[in-house]
């Protein structure tokens, strides 16, 4: 029987490519996404102390870390960048993990309104590996106020009888 000698050399070439097509074949596959879905069943907005409250009910959750609001003053303003992240400074709203139970959400919008105005609002679900969804929009026109001089002519004249 035969014995080949191989260079150092030619073992360590071998030897290279092998683990260049282990590493190759071990870094090329696709990193499977966590199973996350919001079923989300109601998005409403109520005008409740002169704030807009904005609430969401969602049917069943899996892996949702949480929950990001915007606004804006026009449909397309979450696409556009012109909406406003309304819980910036207070941080994600925690969501509630898994679930198959319904779990209700109440936000208070205290960012500056004005009367008549409509504003667009938009849910953003946010799963433990940081992907997200966007759930909405939905439209809500600020009611407009009782116009006060009415409401003081209205009291002066009472005063005066």
């Amino acid at each position: 029987m035969g014995v080949k000698i191989f260079s150092k050399k030619l073992i360590l070439i071998v030897i290279s490519l092998i683990i260049i097509s282990l590493a190759s074949q071990l870094f090329s596959r696709e990193i499977p996404k966590m199973n996350r879905e919001v079923v989300l069943i109601s998005f409403t907005a109520q005008f409740i102390g002169n704030l807009p409250i904005i609430c969401w009910t969602t049917q069943s959750e899996t892996n949702n870390a949480g929950w990001n609001i915007y606004r804006g003053e026009h449909e397309d303003a979450l696409n556009n960048g012109d909406a406003i992240q309304l819980n910036l400074a207070t941080g994600l709203i925690p969501g509630a993990g898994t679930t198959t139970e319904p779990t209700i959400y109440v936000f208070e919008d205290q960012c500056n309104v004005i009367s008549g105005n409509e504003y667009w609002y938009w849910l953003e679900s946010v799963d433990y590996l940081g992907e997200t969804e966007i759930h909405g929009p939905i439209s809500f026109t600020i009611p407009v106020a009782a116009d006060e001089n009415n409401l003081t002519n209205s009291g002066n004249q009472l005063l005066q009888n």
